[in-house]
């Protein structure tokens, strides 16, 4: 059996040191061919068989291996021997494949790699014939990082990933997923949650318990219509919180009042009123640093009168596309640290000349695409850091 061996050479300042990677062959492969980027290609054809399957295999020696099924979702065939198994790697990425139907995930990494993998990414593209269950994932104890979009999957099993606690990383996106049971994410490591683009029409309360160490939570693109006051309490640690487009139509004082590490909120695409968000929403978020609610589905009249009271740390808030008819003067009056304003994209006929008092940092301004007719002479007063200015579709006849 023919043997592709690429002698790979490490730079260190000092000393070259030179690595063997082998090319995993086994009986089912023919060829392999290095491709740009020191990567191994090989095609494991199985034409002999009953059912005509392929294989594409891809390899970055010491880093990653990708299969692919090219022509027949099923694992029944598949087999690499003992003496073609990696020593180590630290992530699989297995696309357009089924489940396997006598064994688990973990048996068909086991015959790939010797050591325990890091990083797990499943994409199958299509509906699969069964669902993921618990003993899917046994052998991979000490996976980190879980990546299952793509999948289809609606209902899933609260034991579902009972057998990799120890993960850190979980994506769940682009799937079809209504409803999540309570205990699913009893992960105590995990820190990056994606439920983004599914149809979760509603977060039940306990979901996240045991995340305290959770600091990215991402829920994009769902159909949630409400979020209850303790939804998100024990999240002490989150930092970014991503709700874009949804359907969501109030925020209670009490909605983000236990997430007091918040640097990073985005609100955008949903259907808020002036009404429905709380002039308190951020009052337990002191050390919030960007804000985004931009495209709000319904056109907002104005923002809650003093919204961002207490935020000295923001940097960043764009409420671009809102259809803003007014703004308070004091609006900016406690985020003396803000760098980046947008208020393009909305109705204003003019600007409080005190809204932009004193933000003596501001180095980007965007109130492009307005109804701006007059603007007061103090309105830009002591913005000496400015390098953007945007004043364009807007009905200013003169500046002075």
């Amino acid at each position: 059996m023919v043997k592709c061996l690429l002698e790979l050479f490490i730079h260190f300042p000092f000393s070259t040191i030179p690595v063997n990677a082998q090319c995993p062959m086994g009986k089912l492969c023919e060829g392999c061919d290095v491709v740009p980027g020191k990567i191994f290609e090989m095609e494991c054809s199985l034409a002999e068989r009953p059912i005509n399957q392929r294989f594409i295999i891809r390899l970055k020696p010491q880093a990653w291996l990708s299969i692919i099924c090219d022509t027949n979702a099923n694992w029944d065939y598949f087999y690499l021997g003992q003496e073609q198994q990696l020593d180590f790697t630290e992530s699989i990425f297995i696309k357009l494949c089924q489940l396997p139907r006598n064994g688990s995930l973990g048996s068909i990494v086991r015959q790939i790699v010797k050591a325990d993998i890091r990083d797990l990414d499943y994409q199958s593209y299509k509906n699969l014939t069964t669902n993921f269950n618990k003993n899917t994932f046994n052998d991979l104890e000490s996976l980190q990082k879980l990546v299952l979009s793509h999948n289809n999957l609606v209902n899933v099993a609260v034991d579902l990933f009972s057998n990799v606690i120890a993960l850190k990383h979980l994506d769940m996106s682009q799937n079809r997923l209504e409803d999540l049971p309570v205990g699913l994410f009893d992960l105590p490591h995990l820190v990056y949650l994606d439920l983004s683009y599914n149809k979760l029409r509603i977060i039940k309360s306990g979901l996240f318990r045991t995340l305290i160490h959770l600091t990215t939570l991402r829920l994009a693109s769902n159909n949630l219509k409400e979020l209850g006051s303790t939804v998100f309490k024990v999240l002490k640690s989150l930092k970014t919180l991503d709700l874009i487009d949804n359907d969501l139509r109030v925020l209670t004082k009490d909605v983000f009042g236990g997430l007091t590490g918040l640097n990073a909120v985005d609100l955008s695409k949903n259907q808020f009123s002036t009404e429905g968000i709380s002039p308190h929403l951020f009052s337990n978020n002191e050390v919030l640093e960007k804000v985004i609610l931009t495209h709000n589905k319904r056109h907002l009249y104005s923002l809650p009168h003093g919204i961002l009271a207490g935020l000295q740390y923001l940097v960043a808030v764009n409420f671009s596309g809102n259809g803003l008819v007014i703004v308070s003067e004091d609006l900016f009056a406690d985020s003396i640290n803000l760098q980046n304003i947008s208020l393009a994209k909305n109705k204003l006929s003019r600007i409080p000349h005190k809204l932009l008092y004193n933000l003596e940092a501001a180095r980007i301004i965007e109130l492009s695409d307005n109804e701006i007719s007059d603007m007061s002479v103090k309105t830009f007063h002591l913005l000496s850091k400015v390098e953007i200015l945007d004043l364009s579709q807007n009905r200013l006849q003169e500046f002075n």
